[in-house]
């Protein structure tokens, strides 16, 4: 991970189907759901389209859920599931992304760091995920968002653009 952090990556953009990316990250995931005897629920707008770089934006979406699985996953949490939202504002100039999941939550001295390099409340995290991640949503314009309370799951909150400013001025 972190050549990947240290370098600019370039964003390839083009028109994206934000539902056909979760269905691919949501995909890599059915066996190890399965085995951990949880569910994923999806409540999404099939008809959100932006301009973005689809595997970077997969790649966003993996990290995100993947912590859930492993936060589910390491606290034995009865009945595990993580709820995937996605749809667009009202005024059809954003579209939005929740991951949720009813896991343990994060203290208060955690969330002020999760997106610092480095840091991580795994065993055998890099502490990389979390901050590739946010690097990747600021180069699409985007912003990302956690709200978490210790034995209250946590939520992250994806807002994109669906046009880059630059193609919004044309």
């Amino acid at each position: 991970h972190l050549p990947r952090f240290a370098r600019e990556e370039e964003i390839e953009l083009r028109d994206v189907r934000m539902v056909d990316v979760l269905e691919s990250a949501l995909a890599t995931f059915d066996d190890r759901v399965q085995r951990l005897g949880g569910r994923i629920e999806r409540e999404v707008d099939p008809a959100g389209t932006m301009r973005g770089d689809p595997e970077k934006l997969r790649r966003i979406l993996l990290n995100l859920i993947g912590n859930a699985l492993d936060a589910l996953e390491q606290s034995g949490t009865e009945g595990p599931a993580i709820r995937v939202l996605a749809g667009e504002n009202l005024a059809g100039t954003e579209l939005w992304v929740r991951v949720k999941d009813n896991g343990p939550g994060m203290a208060p001295e955690t969330l002020d760091r999760i997106f610092s390099p480095f840091y991580t409340s795994k065993e055998s995290g890099t502490g990389l995920g979390l901050a590739i991640s946010k690097k990747l949503v600021d180069a699409h314009g985007g912003s990302i968002e956690v709200v978490s309370e210790a034995g209250r799951g946590a939520e992250f909150l994806l807002t994109f653009p669906k046009l880059r400013r630059e193609e919004a001025q044309r």
